[in-house]
């Protein structure tokens, strides 16, 4: 088992961190300690058009190639229970994407299938047409 440390791809720029970029931080250490697994940040807010939660430092893409799969799906399950926990009245997207369909069943049944991408990772983000903090729903 490898420690928990989280760690970042060289050339990965985190500048800026928008709010929502920390919250996704504390749960990838969060995460790294759940599982024993140290997690890698392979895209922070490089390399995407201006609009993008990425650019915005809201979001946050981990690499996951050299994880088995049921490793990945715990991972998933990790950072979807330390999003929530950081951040309960957020609502948080967790995808797994892969350039090509996996040939596990249980993460086929997860993939979102972008031939676009260079390997399978985790994007991390608020949910589309959300923003961190939310600005409804939180009490006053």
């Amino acid at each position: 088992m490898t420690a928990p440390v989280i760690t970042v791809k060289d050339g990965v720029t985190l500048n800026p961190t928008a709010p929502a970029g920390f919250v996704i931080q504390a749960a990838l250490v969060m995460a790294s300690q759940a599982t024993g697994l140290a997690l890698r940040v392979t895209c922070g807010s490089e390399g995407h058009p201006v609009d993008d939660p990425h650019t915005r430092g809201d979001a946050r893409d981990i690499g996951v190639v050299e994880f088995r799969p049921e490793q990945i799906l715990a991972i998933k399950a990790a950072l979807e229970v330390s999003l929530h926990t950081l951040a309960p009245m957020a609502k948080w997207t967790v995808l797994y994407e892969t350039p090509s369909e996996p040939s596990d069943a249980r993460l086929a049944q997860i993939a979102y299938i972008n031939s676009g991408a260079t390997a399978p990772h985790f994007h991390i983000q608020p949910v589309k047409g959300s923003t961190y903090p939310p600005t409804t729903g939180v009490p006053a």
